[in-house]
């Protein structure tokens, strides 16, 4: 499994992970309401964390792995195609997510804008991760 592999992989469950705890906390606060600035920051803040270590763990197992120091992170033309064709599916799910988002800016309060773009941006990334890992594991 290439490292670009192991990175989506990682952040697709950062991205699911996020997911959840911002649901879980919707549904617990009941909704919409002044608590959503932190939430929506506290998990972007904990989502870079574990992104970040987990790619240090990656790679220190990969360098241990291979015995080598650095990480090949060369991207032939499967690369660049699987990235491009993913980025493609992430960015359609978002443009409509945000579209729901500016209709609801219309009927709704500022802090249900807030949390629709931003479960917009999650979503759009976790299509984006598992459409690579699936990509990936189909011309593997």
């Amino acid at each position: 499994m290439s490292f670009k592999e192991k990175s989506s992989w990682i952040v697709l469950l950062g991205m699911l992970a996020l997911f959840g705890w911002y649901g879980w906390n919707f549904y617990v606060t009941g909704g919409f309401g002044a608590a959503t600035r932190g939430v929506i920051l506290g998990g972007m803040i904990a989502f870079i964390i574990l992104v970040v270590i987990g790619h240090i763990v990656v790679a220190i197992l990969q360098a241990i792995a291979t015995g080598k120091d650095d990480i090949d992170d060369s991207s032939d033309e499967r690369d660049r195609a699987i990235e491009l064709q993913a980025e493609r599916a992430g960015g359609f799910i978002l443009g409509f997510a945000v579209l729901a988002a500016l209709a609801f800016c219309l009927i709704a309060e500022q802090y249900m804008i807030a949390s629709m773009l931003f479960m917009a941006m999650v979503v759009s990334e976790i299509v984006k991760n598992a459409w690579q890992v699936v990509l990936y594991r189909l011309s593997a």
